[in-house]
């Protein structure tokens, strides 16, 4: 089994394939594809969140590998980039809104040859063009991506994706490793698994509105025990993640943020989450007037009030593992006491993650859980052994290394050969 052979299998008709780092293979993964899904009778529809296929670099001034576009493929692409390039172009489309290089150009390759990718960089507007391509006639799109892109990844763009590491993505193996495993942890985040929850976060989403779901009771004849969208004025948690935990409180259930989640909201959250757990058993003191989602924190120089919401999360988890019995109950009918309540902190899908995984386990220790309204879906990693530097690793144990920490992934270096996967029984 190969990598195009991994993606038929998969169903999926469109790809995002995601460089953790510059120099990584990515686009080699991507020519790998065009090569093996075109010979094979596939029509494909290839476009790039930005910019790819460009002779040099436009930052390191390294040579890079340009695209292969084959005959009849649907592809996305700049006005100016055209001019000069060896393919030749039976345009269907052009976007009016003119960029850097001018308007983006959609068309079907009359003659093959190399050329550069250019396409938006906003999901909305991936997302409709990997939907013009299928509706021309595209068996499978592909969309390049970067870690710093990944919109292309977004669920909401396409079906799943290809994460490409390398040499070159970190200073050691462990390094890269970790970041590996976390891109893949976050794209394997469940869902709502509540469809009236997960009905109400989409609300949120659509609106654009960070928001608060909380059971009944808030004085407006909501039915006891029955979830209540409640909306903030915030349309992100960036620069607000602060105001916006002070808003938890005992009868949250979840905290839907409809764009990024970075690691100071998470920090924010199990500070109010753990006070609220904690708390329930009188373990933390608040001051006088202080509501259950308000916080008495010490001095602490990078907040807005000073706190330090670090030492909030180390002191309220301490009272809780001190007199934890066991796992605490997810059942929100059962009980109005915050120590049985779940709380779900709710992304729209894994590309919203702006975190590392070890950066969500405080909040995991206080009973909070990470949920996604779009789940998503990686089909493989793809590793280049070697660095723009010195580094070389061995093809064959750096691909059984890496896949022994993320299977079942399969791993896959397409230049080598060498691949790494378990069958599933």
């Amino acid at each position: 089994m190969d990598l195009a052979d991994v993606v038929l299998e998969s169903g999926a008709r469109s790809i995002a394939i995601v460089g953790t780092a510059k120099n990584v293979g990515k686009t080699v993964t991507l020519n790998y594809l065009v090569g093996e899904l075109s010979s094979r009778g596939y029509t494909l529809g290839l476009l790039s969140s930005g910019r790819d296929g460009e002779r040099v670099d436009v930052l390191t001034g390294e040579p890079k590998p340009q695209v292969y576009l084959p005959r009849g493929s649907w592809v996305a692409t700049a006005e100016a980039f055209l001019e000069g390039a060896s393919i030749s172009l039976e345009v269907v489309d052009v976007w009016e809104r003119p960029g850097v290089f001018g308007r983006l150009v959609l068309g079907r390759v009359v003659e093959p040859g190399l050329a550069e990718l250019m396409g938006p960089r906003s999901a909305r507007q991936l997302s409709s063009a990997v939907k013009k391509f299928l509706a021309y006639g595209a068996d499978i799109v592909l969309v390049d991506g970067a870690l710093d892109r990944k919109a292309a990844a977004s669920p909401l763009v396409t079906e799943a994706c290809i994460l490409a590491t390398g040499a070159s993505s970190a200073d050691d193996l462990n390094s890269m490793v970790e970041t590996l495993e976390s891109l893949v942890w976050a794209w394997s985040l469940p869902e709502l698994e509540d469809a009236l929850v997960a009905k109400l976060g989409a609300r949120a989403v659509e609106k654009e509105r960070v928001a608060l779901l909380k059971l009944g009771g808030s004085g407006r004849g909501d039915a006891p025990g029955r979830p209540v969208l409640v909306f903030t004025e915030y349309p992100t948690a960036l620069n607000y993640e602060e105001d916006i935990a002070q808003e938890i409180d005992e009868s949250t259930l979840a905290l839907v943020v409809p764009g990024s989640v970075d690691r100071v909201l998470l920090q924010e959250v199990t500070a109010s989450l753990a006070q609220l757990r904690a708390g329930a058993r009188g373990g933390i003191h608040r001051g006088p007037g202080a509501t259950a989602g308000s916080r008495c924190g010490r001095s602490h120089e990078g907040t807005k009030s000073g706190r330090n919401p670090l030492l909030e999360v180390d002191r309220a988890l301490a009272i809780l593992d001190g007199t934890r019995e066991g796992r605490l109950v997810a059942d929100r009918a059962g009980s109005s006491s915050p120590e049985r309540l779940p709380f779900y902190l709710v992304m729209r899908d894994p590309s919203c993650a702006m975190f590392r995984r070890e950066q969500a386990v405080p909040l995991e220790r206080t009973g909070g859980q990470l949920r996604v309204l779009e789940r998503g879906r990686v089909l493989a990693v793809t590793i280049n052994p070697c660095s723009s530097g010195e580094m070389v690793y061995e093809p064959r144990k750096l691909v059984r290394y890496i896949g022994e920490k993320v299977k079942p992934v399969p791993v896959f270096d397409v230049v080598s050969g060498e691949s790494f996967w378990e069958e599933v029984a």
